[in-house]
């Protein structure tokens, strides 16, 4: 019987999975190759993580690199983003309004949309954030703009 593979080769500058790791040698899995020789091929350091560990390091990774705020955006821009395909979450009120592109930028993260007032804001976030979470970041960012 095969061991099941559990852990792999995650590179942290990339954030992103390498290789598998073989359970019995602890060797590359598809590559073949150690974790020195990953290293060399890759000119970054390795870290042996589980597969859960190395979903999470490369979500928080994602998250840093790709959710860098709200930024104004014109009702042009935000009317072109809700024609191209169906909304994802689309929630309006008179104070506010909010959707997300239904085609995601990774697994976990959406480019969205949030009219505070007459202001249109774009900002790319977790799919599950609330309403009050998204109102909240743009808020942040318009002051930090003013």
């Amino acid at each position: 019987m095969e061991p099941t593979i559990t852990n792999v080769f995650y590179s942290p500058a990339s954030g992103r999975t390498i290789d598998v790791v073989h359970p019995v040698s602890m060797k590359g899995g598809y590559s073949g190759l150690t974790q020195a020789q990953l290293s060399v091929r890759e000119k970054a350091d390795m870290q042996v993580v589980t597969w859960q560990e190395a979903e999470r390091l490369g979500a928080q990774a994602d998250r840093e690199r790709l959710c860098t705020g709200a930024v104004r955006v014109t009702a042009e821009r935000a009317d072109e983003a809700l024609n191209c395909l169906p909304p994802f979450r689309w929630r309006a009120t008179q104070a506010m309004e909010a959707f997300a592109i239904g085609e995601p930028v990774t697994d976990r993260l959406l480019s969205w949309f949030v009219r505070l007032g007459s202001q249109w804001f774009e900002l790319i976030e977790d799919r599950v954030i609330s309403y009050d979470d998204l109102v909240a970041v743009v808020k942040a960012a318009d002051a930090g703009e003013a």
